[in-house]
Order: C-alpha cells, then sequence, then structure tokens
C-alpha cells in the first residue's frame, strides 16, 4: 500500500489481524440498518457485496444471518487480488447484474456510479467527511435515507 508506505503482503497481514479479532464479529449493525433493511427487500434484490478476505464468508454469512436473516440475495467477495473470489470493482459487479444503487463509505467505490446509470449512495463517516460532493453519489446518514431516494422512484 503505498501511502502507508508498506507491502502488499504487510497489508493483507493488517486487514487480516482485524478479521482475526472477535471484537469485529461483535459489532452492531449500522444505526436503523435492522429495520430499513428487509424495506429495500420488499422493493429490490439485496446483494451484499464487500471487499473483506474470501476466507472469512463462513463469518460474514453468521454474522449477517444474526442481524438480517433472510433478505440477501447474495455475498460477494470482491476486490483484494488474492483474497477475493472474484477481482473486480463493487460499480462493475453492480453494473453487470443490473443495480439500481450502491451504498458504501468510500467514495473511490462508488466513482462512475452516474455513467454507469446508478444511484450512488455514499454513508456518511467521519472518514469521508472532507470529500466533496459528486454527481456519483448522494450522501446519506443512514439506510433509512437510502430508503428515501430509491422508493419513489418506484412509483414514477
Amino acid at each position: 500500500c503505498e501511502y502507508l508506505n508498506i507491502t502488499k503482503e504487510q497489508e493483507l497481514e493488517a486487514v487480516h489481524a482485524v478479521y482475526d479479532d472477535q471484537a469485529f464479529w461483535e459489532q452492531d449493525p449500522m444505526p436503523d440498518a435492522v429495520e430499513q433493511v428487509p424495506i429495500l427487500a420488499k422493493h429490490f434484490r439485496l446483494v451484499a457485496v464487500t471487499q473483506r478476505p474470501a476466507r472469512i464468508r463462513h463469518l460474514t454469512d453468521e454474522w449477517l444471518n444474526l442481524h438480517f436473516p433472510g433478505p440477501f440475495y447474495d455475498l460477494i467477495f470482491v476486490g483484494l487480488t488474492g483474497t477475493a473470489e472474484f477481482t473486480r470493482s463493487k460499480l462493475e459487479y453492480a453494473r453487470d447484474h443490473n443495480a439500481v444503487g450502491l451504498v458504501d463509505d468510500r467514495a473511490n467505490h462508488l466513482a462512475g456510479c452516474h455513467e454507469a446509470g446508478i444511484q450512488g449512495f455514499l454513508r456518511s463517516h467521519p472518514w469521508n467527511k472532507d470529500i466533496p460532493d459528486h454527481s456519483d453519489f448522494v450522501r446519506v446518514a443512514d439506510l433509512g435515507d437510502v430508503v428515501a431516494h430509491l422508493l419513489p422512484s418506484l412509483v414514477a
């Protein structure tokens, strides 16, 4: 990783250390997700697309099923070369599967959404507060904001 001045191996070691920590798996979903995900699932086919290493698929599945039993159609691991099922971007996956929306907390994952005809949603966090607004995404505080943006499109 160039900006941290570490090797790819060191970067992967750090990533794996996060997922090896039990405290990571004890985190609750983001606020309002438990209420909003079922609403979205009534109208859309939900797919969780993550850059987590594919080696933790079973733990990710368990966490999703614990907090969100049923609404996710699939779980896809992309991105991290050598650790992913697919080495495509989240946007490439979304575009190839005719997604109408893509929610992420990193603006680089949403780059190109506007051109692809996909509504990008940048979930506000302290680490992205200084990223300027862009045509590729709408900044949202929570999934309730995503529901408010997407559901009117169903009646239009």
